[in-house]
């Protein structure tokens, strides 16, 4: 009985090195650049404009890096962070009051959820309106929310208008049983035709991947589901990053 308990505990510890194997072998990851990479918090979001962010975006486009923005939630507190290259977030220290941080996301908890978001199907377009988080997100005290969005323009054709794609994870840390449910929270963005999508992976996965920021690319991107990654505009970027659209 002993040897059969044995050998399924070794099949389900393959079978789990290999899925991250895959996830590896077909995602894009920061940490395999030979560029530095850091996280910032970003204490003035404001400055934020469209103008500002193709900015930036034209700075990483010509060097293939990756950004990822994180929008962070622990009980009624609030914050927007973002992962980048060292040598070009420094020059927005000053104007977007820049801090830079350890990573938050080494240290999750054992209650704790991970999806993606994605549009509902295909033939619909992300409906970027108003406040993407509003009022509705009301966690517990223990609880955390982290939405993270990983942007980076798409293939840059001369005379044209940078289009950009964006891949979204969820990590939930329930805090137990008071507070908001993970039922409610992938109901954030509905009216602006985001859902939760169907998962292949495990949460424990996800958050991998989360912690790694990596970005779907080559096989892995023909597999993901309908509208993952997203194809959006720099000011539909805002909109994902909880800042007011008009």
């Amino acid at each position: 009985m002993l040897i059969w308990i044995a050998l399924f505990l070794l099949v389900i510890a393959a079978s789990f090195i290999l899925a991250l194997k895959s996830m590896k072998d077909f995602a894009e990851r920061p940490e395999t650049s030979k560029t530095i990479y850091s996280l910032y918090l970003i204490h003035h979001p404001e400055v934020l404009t469209s103008q500002a962010l193709e900015e930036l975006y034209q700075k990483v486009a010509s060097k293939n890096f990756i950004l990822s923005w994180e929008k962070l939630f622990k009980g009624p507190r609030q914050a927007l962070v973002i992962y980048g290259p060292s040598n070009i977030l420094k020059d927005y220290r000053k104007s977007w009051g820049l801090l830079e941080l350890e990573d938050y996301s080494k240290k999750v908890g054992d209650d704790v959820k991970a999806w993606e978001v994605g549009l509902k199907n295909s033939a619909q377009k992300l409906d970027a309106k108003g406040e993407l988080f509003g009022a509705s997100l009301q966690l517990a005290e223990r609880q955390e929310f982290w939405w993270q969005v990983i942007v980076r323009p798409a293939k840059v054709e001369e005379g044209k208008e940078t289009s950009y794609r964006a891949n979204v994870r969820v990590v939930f840390q329930t805090g137990g049983d008071e507070g908001i449910s993970e039922t409610e929270l992938a109901k954030i963005g509905s009216q602006a035709n985001l859902t939760a999508l169907p998962q292949s992976y495990t949460s424990q996965q996800l958050v991998q991947l989360y912690m790694e920021r990596s970005f779907p690319q080559g096989k892995i991107a023909s597999l993901q589901k309908e509208g993952v990654p997203l194809k959006v505009t720099i000011e539909e970027v805002r909109f994902l990053l909880g800042l007011k659209i008009v």
